[in-house]
């Protein structure tokens, strides 16, 4: 059969879908997809598995039922053979660790990447799971969303990149639903480093919204911030395109707008001095704080200049004053 068409032909072939992860993201995308798929949300542990299935609802996911036709299990049972693509929805930072110990499991399946942020030294997601997935077809989902909208079937939509145009397509056809439109890229590092940049910007449109700084300066700080994160995304070779979109200024915009972010609330946090200047760290997952290292690691090494993240790392790390933000206006 002609190659092309082969891969045409995948679409048709998604019926199953596994969800690994069980936070909020994880568990609003088994709730969207039950409206058209088998599917199954999978937890690294069984107790947070026995909760879910006796409340029939989720702690990170407040307010929202998962419907009695998602299957709940721990991580351990997963199979791959059971299902025709899997969203990995687990957190960055234990993501590797987790793949290592089901790769035998899961390599060869179509999997989607939803964990946002660069690895310790700088490094894409993606290219450690093709490593470790070599026969599997990635896709890598990234936009706009916030958990709770999603579950409760609110319009959305998202970038899904592959590497093969003819993938990230078929992938954003078949994936797509009524209420979640998804448009495919190539761009697949790009879309990482919009993941990664945006919720460091977030902290900072934080930190200003917590000193009363005025809705001027936030405007002209995430701006800044946009043009930073596109700047060092064109040295490494992405498209500039991409950070104009979805996954670029549609996310940022999200994330460092809105009360619901995390990154934004923990930036709001350090302004009010809220946190102890000994431990400096989010209650949560605040996938910024551990991104803006990487961002400022990649920047040096193509001589970007970033001062918006250099910002932020010197109030994480360096014990600067949140009102030092204002340097990035002068």
């Amino acid at each position: 059969m002609c190659p092309i068409l082969e891969n045409l032909m995948y679409i048709q072939k998604i019926n199953r879908i596994a969800v690994l992860g069980a936070g909020a993201f994880g568990t609003a995308l088994a709730v969207l997809y039950s409206k058209k798929f088998d599917v199954s949300l999978y937890s690294c542990f069984q107790d947070h598995v026995a909760k879910m299935k006796k409340k029939r609802q989720n702690d990170f996911l407040e307010n929202v039922d998962i419907p009695a036709s998602i299957d709940i299990d721990v991580i351990n049972s997963f199979q791959k053979s059971k299902f025709d693509c899997v969203f990995w929805a687990f957190p960055l930072k234990p993501s590797l660790e987790i793949l290592r110990q089901i790769a035998a499991h899961l390599d060869g399946n179509n999997v989607i990447i939803c964990a946002k942020g660069l690895l310790h030294d700088g490094t894409f997601l993606t290219d450690a799971f093709s490593k470790i997935l070599p026969n599997s077809r990635l896709g890598y989902l990234s936009g706009p969303n916030f958990a709770h909208e999603l579950a409760a079937f609110n319009n959305s939509a998202a970038i899904i990149s592959a590497t093969d145009i003819l993938h990230a397509s078929d992938f954003a056809n078949a994936l797509s639903l009524e209420t979640f439109k998804l448009f495919p890229s190539t761009d697949v590092k790009g879309a990482q480093l919009c993941g990664a940049g945006k919720n460091i910007i977030a902290i900072a449109s934080g930190i200003v919204a917590g000193l009363h700084l005025g809705y001027n300066a936030q405007a002209a700080l995430v701006t800044e911030g946009l043009l930073e994160i596109s700047a060092l995304g064109v040295a490494l070779g992405c498209k500039s395109e991409t950070f104009q979109g979805l996954c670029g200024f549609g996310d940022l915009f999200l994330t460092a707008s809105s009360g619901l972010s995390r990154n934004r609330s923990f930036g709001e946090k350090l302004a009010k001095k809220e946190l102890s200047k000994s431990n400096q760290k989010p209650e949560q997952t605040c996938e910024g704080y551990e991104s803006v290292v990487q961002i400022l690691h990649l920047s040096k090494k193509h001589s970007i200049n970033v001062p918006i993240c250099q910002a932020v790392y010197r109030i994480l790390f360096e014990n600067a004053a949140p009102e030092s933000i204002i340097d990035v206006f002068k």
